[in-house]
C-alpha cells in the first residue's frame, strides 16, 4: 500500500501552489480550471502522489475533523545528497529551521533538513546518500 493523495488546508492557494511548484517540483493539475472557477480546488502531482489544496471554507462531502492551515508535517525523499538539498532551498530563499541532522526514514538512516511552506506546514527533505 502507498499514499495516493493527501489534502492540505491553506489560506493562500496561489502562494502555496507556486511554492510547491518551485521548491518541491510539483506539477500543477487542473490549475486553469480552478482559476476559471470550473474546478472547486487545485491540486498538484509529485510522481505518483497527489496533493490537493482546500481552503478553510472548501465544501466537500467529508473532511478531516479539524482542518487547519499550517498543521501538517511531512517528508519528501530527496534524490541527491543533503548538501544539494540545502543548496536548492537556499537558491529559492527558503530558511532551514533544522539540519542537516541524522534521521531515520522509510529506507533507514538518512540526513534531513527541515523547513516550512508559506502556510507554516513543517516539511522535511531526507537524503539516504552518504
Amino acid at each position: 500500500m502507498r499514499i495516493d493523495h493527501f489534502v492540505l488546508t491553506v489560506y493562500n492557494m496561489e502562494e502555496t501552489l507556486q511554492f510547491y511548484k518551485r521548491v518541491v517540483g510539483a506539477e500543477l493539475v487542473d490549475y486553469e480550471a480552478w482559476k476559471s472557477g470550473k474546478a472547486p480546488y487545485p491540486s498538484m502531482l509529485l510522481t505518483m502522489q497527489k496533493i490537493i489544496l482546500h481552503s478553510p471554507s472548501t465544501k466537500t462531502a467529508i473532511t478531516a475533523s479539524n482542518p487547519k492551515p499550517g498543521s501538517a508535517d511531512f517528508c519528501f525523499h530527496w534524490e541527491g545528497n543533503i548538501a544539494a538539498a540545502i543548496e536548492h532551498l537556499s537558491g529559492h530563499g527558503v530558511t532551514i529551521e533544522l539540519g542537516p541532522v541524522e534521521t531515520v526514514g522509510t529506507h533507514g538512516k538518512g540526513k534531513s533538513v527541515y523547513f516550512r511552506d508559506p502556510e507554516g506546514n513543517l516539511l522535511e527533505f531526507i537524503s539516504y546518500l552518504p
